[in-house]
């Protein structure tokens, strides 16, 4: 089941919507293997050529678990860093604007009492 199907934290976000649903390990797996495509029949190819199909072994990447856990961390900190920019929010054109956020009304102190 895919992470979209039960919720989407990201959700109404057009920032994080071109990078598609969260990917699970197995997803990301598959997305980051590369396999150089098969010849057809090797045995009418000469020999010549067939050299050069052997260089492309040079394009299979097959990642390690070290590997799938970086792209688990850089989808996780481009996802995290949209988060904070939704155009949507009015926080994010405060930001964006350099513009002081409103003190909170609890935080101001009254002034002293005269005694």
């Amino acid at each position: 089941m895919r992470t979209s199907e039960l919720s989407d934290p990201y959700r109404g976000n057009i920032l994080v919507q071109p990078l598609g649903p969260i990917p699970s390990r197995t997803e990301l797996l598959r997305r980051i293997t590369t396999r150089p495509p098969l010849p057809g029949d090797l045995a009418k190819v000469p020999l010549h050529v067939r050299l050069h199909h052997l260089m492309e072994v040079r394009d299979l990447h097959i990642p390690s678990l070290e590997g799938v856990r970086v792209a688990e961390t850089v989808d996780l900190m481009l996802r995290q860093g949209y988060r904070y920019r939704d155009p949507s929010r009015a926080a994010t054109w405060t930001i964006v604007g350099n513009e002081p956020s409103p003190a909170p009304m609890a935080t101001q102190t009254p002034p002293p009492l005269a005694t």
